[in-house]
């Protein structure tokens, strides 16, 4: 009844629409309906708006990201001046800390495919057993001590070169250089 109802309303309101068009073409003839000038006046304002909006706004540019390289240059001074290190510190430390950033990558990348798994299992059709998520999660978990087992072992061997304010703080600046970065990033 509704549909009907509606179906009346929007015809009606067609016919209006149409009627009032054909009347104003009767009562103008040879001139423009007045409603159509309206609507034209309007039409070309809005163009002009557009066109001065366009002239003001500049044509957006491509951000450029940086590369891997500027980044990890980026980061080395970063370290460098917030660690205040000295050429000799400068020159035991980032063998030490590239190759723990290696072990850390690696175990953090174990713990993101244990995650995928879990989210694999949890979505899959047949849905996966209880056994199955809880073996995963302990697979989780093992990982996840693993990275912070590798962490821990990084954090030793900075410590042998650095003093321990200083090999403490590495884990600090990690994370702020992350920030940073995604700040720039942002810009």
């Amino acid at each position: 009844m509704k549909y009907i109802i509606s179906t009346i309303i929007v015809s009606l309101l067609m016919g209006t629409a149409a009627y009032a068009q054909s009347e104003c073409e009767k009562d103008y003839k040879g001139t423009a309906c007045p409603a159509e000038t309206s609507r034209q006046q309007e039409e070309a304002r809005n163009s002009q708006l557009d066109r001065e909006h366009d002239k003001k706004v500049p044509a957006t540019e491509v951000k450029k990201y940086p590369t891997r390289e500027e980044i990890l240059s980026q980061k080395i001074a970063f370290f460098t001046q917030e660690l205040d290190l000295s050429p000799e510190e400068a020159q035991k430390f980032w063998p030490v800390y590239n190759e723990g950033g290696k072990k850390i990558h690696a175990a953090h990348k174990q713990v993101n495919r244990t995650l995928k798994e879990i989210n694999n299992a949890l979505s899959a059709e047949p849905a996966a057993s209880d056994k199955e998520i809880e073996a995963l999660m302990e697979k989780y978990f093992s990982a996840l001590k693993a990275e912070a087992q590798v962490q821990e072992e990084a954090y030793e061997a900075i410590a042998k070169v650095l003093p321990l304010k200083k090999a403490a703080k590495t884990f600090t600046l990690e994370e702020k250089f992350r920030v940073m970065l995604i700040k720039q990033l942002r810009r």
